[in-house]
């Protein structure tokens, strides 16, 4: 099956855009992670950037990292 979700206020708490002060979710997290490996496709998506054309991917990226979170594609 094929997830799609999305990131802030989602899988993690965001307060306007300060992204980087972004905060895991992690009861949300452990669920997408075990959805994962019952063999799911996850995509996350998120909008960070997308009325300030600020590039957020790598911050995106490795939040997802340290926070765990299992995904097969993100889509921003």
């Amino acid at each position: 099956m094929k997830i799609y979700v999305d990131l802030d206020n989602t899988l993690c708490k965001t307060k306007g855009t300060d992204y980087s002060n972004s905060q895991p979710l992690k009861l949300r997290i452990k669920k997408i992670n075990e959805l994962y490996d019952q063999g799911n496709i996850i995509t996350i998506y998120t909008a960070r950037g997308s009325v300030s054309k600020i590039n957020y991917r790598d911050l995106t990226i490795n939040q997802l990292s340290d926070w765990g979170v299992l995904y097969h594609e993100l889509n921003i």
